[in-house]
């Protein structure tokens, strides 16, 4: 498989297809499925002992309950932005690594900007649950914006909102599929997950470098 992303399309994207971008992440879970299945297995982990610690403690403290809640809050996003750092360094074809999970360079803009996005899909899902997607297909991509090229919040909006022009509508049938791949994972008593987690973490960053005009790295078919 060439290197992909060179393309030109509307906005200066590339041409972006949920298939090839599914079967990419697919080809690079083949291809190094250790690593990807160890991160997916600790963010899922840690997600669930974050989320049930605060259960518990919120059972006997509110106030206990809301700090847990906030700090497992926190580092949903530290895991998240880690997430994007391995999408970016497999597309980049260098190998996955349990530690970027953890790295907080670009925490700082990540989480401003998680936290605006989070309000605007909010309001727009409020406002007939249409305009909620439509912020969230626009912006989604904020976190590799910033992320990659060191962006502002403001610039990672931007920036997301300019690769994703033209192709709006693949990028909402993309994260449809991912949603629909992993809801899928979860029935096979979840440890399908293990295997869909690390193929949707990759697609997504195959979709950013498309959407950018970027080469993405080849890996075996």
């Amino acid at each position: 498989m060439e290197p992909q992303g060179t393309g030109a399309a509307a906005g200066g994207a590339g041409a972006l297809r949920v298939g090839d971008a599914i079967g990419y992440g697919w080809r690079a879970f083949k291809a190094n499925p250790g690593p990807l299945v160890i991160v997916a297995l600790v963010v899922l982990v840690l997600s669930g002992l974050v989320s049930g610690a605060g259960n518990v403690v919120s059972d006997n403290s509110v106030g206990l309950g809301i700090a847990f809640q906030v700090a497992g809050w926190l580092v949903s996003i530290l895991l998240s932005l880690g997430m994007i750092r391995i999408a970016l360094k497999v597309t980049r074809g260098e190998a996955a690594d349990v530690a970027d999970l953890f790295k907080g360079d670009q925490f700082g803009p990540y989480l401003g900007a998680s936290i605006v996005f989070g309000l605007l899909v909010a309001v727009g899902l409020v406002l007939c649950i249409v305009p909620g997607i439509i912020v969230a297909v626009i912006f989604g991509f904020f976190g590799y914006v910033i992320l990659e090229r060191g962006a502002s919040v403001g610039e990672g909006f931007s920036g997301s909102s300019d690769i994703t022009k033209g192709q709006r509508g693949t990028v909402f049938l993309l994260g449809l599929t991912l949603i629909g791949l992993n809801i899928l994972g979860a029935i096979a008593c979840g440890l399908g997950l293990l295997v869909t987690y690390p193929i949707s973490i990759v697609a997504g960053g195959y979709a950013y470098r498309v959407l950018s005009g970027q080469p993405v790295a080849p890996v075996p078919e």
